[in-house]
């Protein structure tokens, strides 16, 4: 938070014409403590000669009494004020009370710059970039994405954080623009546009994933695949986009994990077999991408090249143990001459070193 240090000295007697704006202050609700501000008093006097003021002036903000820290604070007498941002530095300080305008500015300024949290700040500034990269998903429609980042930022934030309640205000507004779509299906059910319907509820299915309309939407559907013949008539129409889309996020998932050729099999069945589906556009584009990659697309070709090499190499090596040099030599350089570029051209060339 934001911490404003109110100093004042007992044989002083402008405090006592201060401090009841002081505790107004503290109380803003812009710059006061529901705005993450958090204000101290600090004197020299002892709780005898103190407590009368803090009682006529209705006080509420902590005082530290017998203090001797003005002088740190380079206060030598009188009165004045610090502002010390969430960063733990002095980002304000004056003497007297004539600059108060100054002042809350310069708390506007540090609470605009770094928002006071409960949070703690390396985790609080995790939260903030994982807030704008849900921001950013939401605008370009990704909202399953933007959801794992709301997520992530709900977890590491405090409970009670103003932090965390802008987390849950923003992950409110997705699951509403997902319920927002699913309004549009009843009155398509009643008007029996059934193709509509059910593009409508795939339409929540695919891009809602994890959320709780998505949950909702995915129960309807299946429902009125089974209760309703003319929904499943319409709803089947779109099972190979289904079945497209699933394979090319399996294809993601596999890329991510590093199983290439896995991944490779999954987007060429995609490519081949749905072509007419809008999975198929991504499939080509991510299959182009993987061609620019030497150290991914020859992962690729090594594992194009499996099914026919991998016999043929421990054939060979099948014929070198029975002393059949001859034909394991035809078989290794059939393998470099028709596999060239692959590891098993390589494994093969290995071989033909080391033969007797």
């Amino acid at each position: 938070m934001v911490v404003v240090l109110f100093f004042w000295v007992s044989w002083h007697g402008g405090a006592e014409a201060l401090l009841p704006y002081v505790n107004m202050f503290s109380y803003n609700p812009r710059i006061g403590r529901s705005g993450g501000v958090f204000t101290i008093g600090v004197t020299d006097a002892d709780r005898k000669a103190t407590q009368p003021l803090i009682d006529d002036a209705k006080i509420f903000f902590p005082v530290a009494l017998e203090s001797k820290a003005a002088e740190e604070y380079g206060f030598g007498n009188g009165f004045g004020f610090v502002v010390v941002g969430p960063d733990g530095k002095i980002i304000f300080k004056s003497t007297g009370g004539g600059d108060l305008g100054g002042m809350a500015d310069a708390i506007v300024e540090a609470i605009q710059e770094s928002p006071p949290t409960k949070t703690h700040p390396k985790e609080a500034e995790i939260c903030y970039r994982r807030l704008n990269e849900a921001r950013q998903e939401i605008r370009a429609g990704k909202y399953p994405r933007a959801y794992k980042a709301l997520r992530e930022s709900f977890e590491r934030s405090v409970l009670g954080d103003r932090l965390q309640s802008r987390t849950l205000e923003m992950a409110d507004l997705v699951e509403q623009l997902g319920y927002d779509q699913l309004a549009a299906f009843e009155p398509l059910m009643e008007q029996k546009k059934y193709d509509q319907a059910a593009e409508v509820l795939r339409n929540i299915i695919r891009r809602f994933r994890g959320l709780d309309c998505y949950k909702d939407a995915k129960r309807l559907y299946e429902d009125l695949r089974e209760e309703n013949e003319d929904f499943e008539l319409a709803a089947a129409r779109f099972d190979d986009e289904d079945t497209a889309a699933r394979l090319y996020l399996e294809a993601r998932d596999a890329l991510q994990s590093r199983r290439i050729g896995d991944c490779y099999d999954k987007l060429n069945k995609v490519v081949t077999d749905y072509s007419e589906t809008e999975a198929a556009e991504y499939a080509e584009a991510m299959l182009a991408r993987m061609k620019k990659i030497d150290s991914i697309w020859g992962l690729v070709r090594d594992h194009q090249a499996a099914p026919e090499c991998r016999p043929m190499l421990a054939r060979a090596r099948n014929l070198i143990g029975q002393g059949n040099i001859r034909e394991a030599e035809e078989l290794l350089r059939k393998i470099m001459r028709d596999c060239r570029d692959t590891i098993w051209a390589e494994e093969a060339k290995e071989e033909l070193k080391n033969m007797p």
